[in-house]
């Protein structure tokens, strides 16, 4: 869980597009 969150701020950080990328990669996982 902690993992998940530090990689939702580092790519909301680095790059908001890659992040909406992963998230439809992974599903629900990353939006729960």
């Amino acid at each position: 869980m902690k993992l998940i969150e530090s990689f939702k701020i580092d790519h909301l950080r680095l790059l908001p597009g890659l992040y909406l990328s992963r998230r439809d990669r992974m599903g629900d996982c990353v939006v729960s």
